[in-house]
This record gives C-alpha cells, structure tokens and sequence, in this order.
C-alpha cells in the first residue's frame, strides 16, 4: 500500500521552469579618468523635532523653508540617496541647480548638531557633495577600451624585440 501511495506521488506531476538570460542589472564602470570634476556644495537643513514624531523644518540651504514651494531631487547617480537623512534630501536640489550637467554625485562629509529641548530638539543637519560629470572624449566605450589594449600589447612587444635586439 505504502509502494501505490509513492509511485503516485512521485510519478504524477511536471515542472516547468523557465529562465531569463537576460542581465537584471547592467553596470558601467568608470576609473577617475573618465570623470571630470565640476565642484562641490554644502547643503544643509534646520529643523525641529518633539516627542520624535511631530518636526517643523526652518531653513534649506540657508532659505527660510516655505512647504508650499517645495523643491526636491533625487540624486541616484552615484549617491546612495537612503544614507542621506530624510530631512537633508529635501536641500540636495541646491546640487543640481549648481551643476546642471553634472551626472555622478559623491558625499564627501555629513555634519549633524544638535540641542536638546524640553520633549523635543533642534537639528542643523550639512552635508558636503562633490558633482562630477562624464569626459567628453570616448575613452569609456567598450570599442575603444579593447583598442587601447590592442594598442598597448602592440607596443609592449615592440618593446620587447628592442630590448631583444640589443
């Protein structure tokens, strides 16, 4: 009886699997010759906090804060925006606004003060980005990378048969 119950169970029934061959991510890699620096800017935010729930913001980027006049950025080139609080992703904008072409975006140093109050505190949250963008010339293409190896092996055995030939 217990034989009949496996071979049921076990000749019954397909799978079907399928598979995409295509990658889910594609990465570029660039070395520092293939950027070009534009410059860097401090952002920076105020704002209160009580009971760690309620906040009010005061300042971005030095401007006193008008929340219906919002401006806001998402700078994903680059910077891991989720490192950056919530509250001085509001003042990233001042990035682009500076370097329009820029299109990768590193946070070099974030400050965060603090004072404390009676059921709440005052923050003053600044953070130093540094904007760059991508060189002109074609050096990052596949086509020109494997030409410049090409290039480069060429010259390496000339090299070669000269010392050689000495």
């Amino acid at each position: 009886m217990v034989g009949v119950a496996a071979m049921l169970f076990t000749s019954c029934g397909t799978t079907t699997s399928t598979r995409s061959f295509s990658p889910q991510i594609t990465q570029l890699i660039y070395s520092n010759d293939d950027m070009e620096f534009l410059g860097e800017t401090e952002v920076s935010v105020t704002y209160s906090t009580w009971l760690s729930v309620f906040y009010q913001i005061h300042t971005v980027n030095g401007v006193e804060y008008d929340s219906s006049n919002k401006k806001m950025t998402n700078l994903t080139n680059g910077v891991n925006t989720r490192m950056l609080p919530r509250m001085l992703r509001k003042a990233t904008y001042k990035v682009t606004e500076q370097f329009p072409e820029a299109r990768y975006f590193q946070v070099v140093r974030q400050t965060a003060e603090k004072e404390k109050l009676f059921l709440g505190r005052e923050w003053k949250r600044t953070a130093l980005i540094r904007a760059y963008k991508i060189r002109e010339s074609h050096n990052h293409c596949l086509p020109c990378v494997v030409e410049k190896q090409v290039e480069l092996q060429k010259q390496q055995v000339e090299l070669q048969k000269k010392q050689l030939q000495k």
